[in-house]
């Protein structure tokens, strides 16, 4: 027979700490001492029930407890409350996608499957969620809830018929390990989810960040297809959803302004927004540096706005200094136009930026938003009419830049995935706003280890009024050449978006 430990083993919620459970319910139905209550309360009977010898609480005394401690909760608040933690519970927990693997693999060679966990919710309660999490047919469940038996100090496991005959699987290293083998049963202790979850390089700063911890342990659910598919679900997801968050508090009293999100790094973030909010109405627009200074095209470009464009709107870029924006202007004089971008560099009263002057040390991680969100297009130098439809004239693009577009779709396909996947819980984990905290994952991404600088090698980034310049991703390895021409390698080295040394 095989036993599995049912949480952090078999079954990984969303939220690793029961603790930010509580957090959820105090916000949703506005109890500002609900979960230092609930904490004190689970602190007091396990007290109590050690006194008697008891060494396992349950929900129902929790709550019994909190209504002793807080007298404005009644019977049926608590009973609304302890639902509220049940139905959590049940919405964030997922099944362990390798755990699950052994699961069917042993069911399909005929093993008796038993489950087990020290838990202080119901017997019910648990069995929906291993229901849920497509644990089906297996032969035994033990939960300290019910028999009051623990793992812990050995209880479960005594009186076990031929104990050499059973393979405990868990995660912690005491109760799911030592004990068993004590006891005489095999036991092989599994990796915590949680600790593979905090090595992850997005939750290394973020610990604090409800959200973040969210997102961290969605993408640790994932099945990712490819690296940039990765890097767009674990990173640029997370990111733009905080940011389209903020845009949409930010232009929430000017709904009368369209939102016009600018080519090339627009596109990616117009899609987010429209996914995260389908209701709205936004505009895609051909724009570039160059177009806004190309003469040759000007009086079919200034066509092209006066029709795309109403007389008030926004637009929305990643930012720097707004020069598109300031470009526009001169183009439509007669136009009020304000711009919102990830991050802005000036001060100015028609544009906000969700950093705003930041840190000279991050700037190295916002240059970097360049290569994220970039389209999978190539730049639009023109604009040409035919047949009475305005046409963007593109840059022909080269190998280089074919290899873009190939690594933006797949950014792109990662981004969005987290952004759908995300939507189920915006009722109980809005996106944060906090730009400082989003920060982070950009400071983090660009800790590239040894493993993943394959990935990066090569890759040329266009930069220029028309893309004239280039520079690496990624420095250049050492080699002999270097030594020749020290002077031409520290060139490259320095004008590269991530330092190798």
């Amino acid at each position: 027979m095989v036993s599995f430990d049912i949480f952090d083993t078999a079954v990984v919620r969303l939220l690793p700490r029961p603790k930010d459970l509580f957090k959820i319910i105090e916000k949703q139905y506005a109890l500002p001492s609900f979960y230092k209550n609930r904490r004190l309360a689970a602190r007091l009977v396990r007290a109590e029930n050690k006194a008697k010898g008891i060494l396992e609480i349950t929900l129902d005394e929790i709550y019994g407890r909190l209504r002793a401690i807080d007298s404005s909760i009644t019977l049926q608040k608590a009973e609304e409350l302890k639902q509220a933690e049940i139905n959590l519970e049940l919405r964030l927990c997922r099944r362990n996608n390798e755990i699950g693997a052994l699961f069917d693999y042993l069911k399909k060679n005929g093993k008796k499957i038993c489950f087990t966990s020290d838990m202080y919710l119901p017997g019910n309660v648990v069995e929906q969620i291993l229901k849920k999490c497509g644990y089906e047919k297996y032969d035994f469940l033990y939960l300290s809830s019910q028999d009051r038996l623990t793992k812990k100090d050995g209880g479960r496991f005594l009186n076990c018929s031929a104990p050499e005959r059973i393979l405990h699987i868990g995660d912690n290293e005491d109760a799911d390990f030592f004990t068993p083998l004590r006891s005489g049963l095999n036991a092989f202790l599994y990796k915590r989810s949680f600790h593979c979850f905090l090595s992850g390089r997005l939750m290394k700063k973020n610990k604090k960040n409800l959200y973040l911890d969210f997102a961290g342990c969605l993408a640790k659910q994932k099945d990712f297809p490819s690296y940039w598919f990765s890097i767009g679900y674990q990173y640029v997801g997370p990111l733009l959803s905080c940011f389209c968050t903020w845009l949409k508090k930010e232009t929430a009293d000017s709904v009368s302004n369209p939102l016009c999100f600018l080519a090339r790094d627009g596109m990616i973030m117009r899609r987010v927004y429209e996914t995260m909010f389908p209701k709205e109405t936004t505009t895609y627009l051909y724009c570039s540096r160059a177009l806004t200074s190309n003469t040759d095209c000007r009086e079919t470009y200034v066509d092209y706005l006066k029709q795309t464009l109403p007389p008030r709107f926004c637009v929305i870029d990643v930012g720097r200094k707004g020069t598109i924006q300031d470009n526009l202007k001169r183009l439509l004089p007669e136009t009020k136009i304000n711009g919102y971008y990830v991050d802005l560099r000036i001060s100015s009263s028609d544009k906000s930026g969700f950093y705003t002057n930041g840190d000279k040390n991050h700037r190295r991680f916002l240059d970097f938003l360049d290569f994220l969100f970039m389209a999978p297009a190539s730049l639009c130098i023109g604009i040409e009419k035919k047949d009475g439809l305005f046409a963007p004239v593109y840059l022909p693009i080269d190998a280089d830049e074919r290899k873009r577009h190939e690594i933006a779709d797949e950014i792109h396909s990662g981004t969005l995935a987290f952004i759908r996947d995300a939507a189920a819980f915006t009722d109980i984990l809005p996106a944060d706003c906090s730009a400082e905290n989003v920060l982070n994952i950009l400071e983090i991404l660009l800790r590239f280890p040894k493993q993943e600088q394959k990935y990066l090698e090569n890759i040329k980034i266009p930069f220029g009024m028309k893309n004239e310049k280039s520079r690496f991703l990624l420095s250049p390895r050492l080699n002999i050449k270097c030594l020749y021409h020290p002077v031409s390698f520290f060139n490259i080295w320095r004008k590269s978006m991530i330092k190798r040394f």
